[in-house]
């Protein structure tokens, strides 16, 4: 199975990737590398780092701040997107949209403390704090998270929870 599909300007899909709803923050990427792997989001992160590249981070449908765009190489983690529910914790991957987590929870009467966009990535979410309509009886988003893989700065993989990785 393919791990990530290389987009670069050309490719017909490239335009499809680029929304953004802030057009003055909207940069070009010279590659863009959907991933569906973690092991895929390292590889990226460690070519970009041995070659100087600029790399930015896009895990939903909007940036409006600019903080995934990039001149040089966005990963891009919208096909990581997988949502389960168990009891009383949801597992997702780092590109599931909002709207896609709360059509899952809907389903078991849940629900977590995060935005009101449905495009809108957990991951930016949930690492930019997570405000959304349930922060005064829940809290942010990331008052929740207990656990997360993670692709660090030099393309490692890693856990980081409350007993792992803790500082992280």
């Amino acid at each position: 199975p393919q791990s990530a599909q290389i987009l670069i300007p050309k490719d017909p899909q490239f335009q499809q990737t680029l929304i953004s709803f802030n057009r003055r923050t909207t940069l070009t990427p010279s590659v863009r590398v959907l991933c569906v792997t973690p092991e895929a989001v390292s590889t990226c992160v460690q070519w970009a780092t041995q070659n100087q590249v600029p790399l930015a981070m896009r895990c939903g449908g909007h940036s409006y701040e600019g903080f995934s765009q990039s001149t040089g190489i966005v990963i891009d983690t919208r096909l990581m997107n997988d949502i389960s529910v168990s009891g009383d914790e949801v597992t997702m991957g780092g590109g599931a949209a909002l709207g896609s987590i709360y059509q899952e929870l809907s389903k078991t009467g849940r629900a977590i403390p995060a935005g009101t966009c449905p495009t809108v990535g957990v991951t930016g979410h949930t690492t930019g704090g997570g405000y959304g309509m349930l922060a005064r009886p829940l809290g942010l988003a990331c008052d929740s998270l207990k656990k997360i893989e993670v692709v660090t700065a030099n393309g490692e993989i890693i856990n980081a929870s409350e007993n792992e990785n803790a500082d992280l």
